[in-house]
């Protein structure tokens, strides 16, 4: 049987409030505040925020 997220990422029906659903969303909402708040400068620690945010990007997009 499918995970919630692999229900989500099919396109299928999912539930939202799955805990692994919920555990990513709010990771990733700590990440985006850590980069708008504390990482506006772009320099090392905003290339790591980015790279945890989006792990398939390649490297030369956190110029």
């Amino acid at each position: 049987m499918k995970t919630e997220k692999e229900k989500m990422l099919s396109g299928e029906y999912y539930l939202a409030n799955d805990p692994e659903l919920l555990t990513e969303r709010t990771n990733c909402k700590r990440l985006l505040h850590r980069l708008n708040v504390t990482e506006y400068v772009v320099g090392e620690g905003t290339r790591k925020v980015l790279a945890e945010l989006i792990p398939n990007a390649p490297a030369n997009l956190y110029i």
